[in-house]
C-alpha cells in the first residue's frame, strides 16, 4: 500500500480523519449498520490506490497482484480486495494487519453474494489476517471477526493471532514474507 495522505502526530500517517464522527464504520459481524451509508472518505482513499493500481498493472503487466496494510491501511487494503469488480486490477492476496472490517467492505462482500458471481469469475483473494491479543488500538475481537466472515463467505484466511499490541512482531514478518511471496494459494 503507498503512504496514506494525512499526516499523524508522532509521524504515522492516517488515509481519513480519526477524531471525526464521519470515519468509516467498523463492524465485528456479518451485519450491516441500520442505515447504513458508503463513506465518502474510504471512497475516495480506495478510488485513489485503484488509480495506483490500474497504473502498476498497466506498466509491469504483473501475474498478480498482493497488497498488504497496517491498522487503516489493513482496513483500506482488504476493502479493496473485497470491493473489486470487473474492471479492477484482480488482487490475489491481501494481508490485513491489526485492521478491522469496514461496513462498505461488508456492504461489497454483500452484493458479491447476491449477485452470484458466476464461476468464471476471478477467484477469491487469499486474506492472512494477523492481530494482536493485547491491540490497546483496536480490540482482539476486530481481527477475529474478519477471520469468521470471510471464512463463512468462502475465503481462504490463514489467522495469525500474536501476544501483542498494535504492532507488527518480527515473527509476523516472516509469516508475511511468506504469504506474499513464496506461499501458494
Amino acid at each position: 500500500m503507498p503512504a496514506a495522505p494525512l499526516p499523524r502526530p508522532g509521524g504515522g500517517r492516517a488515509w481519513w480523519q480519526l477524531d471525526r464522527n464521519d470515519r468509516p464504520i467498523q463492524v465485528s459481524s456479518d451485519e450491516l449498520p441500520p442505515g447504513f451509508t458508503p463513506n465518502a472518505q474510504l471512497t475516495a482513499a480506495r478510488q485513489a490506490v485503484l488509480a495506483l493500481l490500474r497504473d502498476a498493472r498497466q506498466r509491469y503487466r504483473p501475474e498478480a497482484i498482493a497488497i498488504a496494510g497496517f491498522s487503516q491501511g489493513a482496513m483500506l487494503a482488504l476493502d479493496l480486495a473485497l470491493q473489486a469488480g470487473a474492471d479492477d486490477p484482480p488482487i490475489a492476496r491481501v494481508a490485513v494487519m491489526s485492521g478491522a472490517l469496514l461496513a462498505d467492505s461488508l456492504a461489497a462482500l454483500h452484493a458479491k453474494k447476491a449477485a452470484a458471481l458466476p464461476a468464471t469469475t476471478t477467484a477469491l483473494p487469499a486474506v492472512l489476517v494477523s492481530h494482536g491479543r493485547a491491540d490497546p488500538v483496536l480490540p482482539f475481537a476486530r481481527g477475529a471477526s474478519i477471520e469468521s466472515v470471510l471464512r463463512a463467505s468462502g475465503y481462504p484466511i490463514t489467522f495469525y493471532p500474536f501476544e501483542g499490541g498494535h504492532e507488527i512482531p518480527a515473527a509476523l514478518v516472516e509469516r508475511l514474507r511468506q504469504f506474499l511471496f513464496i506461499g501458494s494459494r
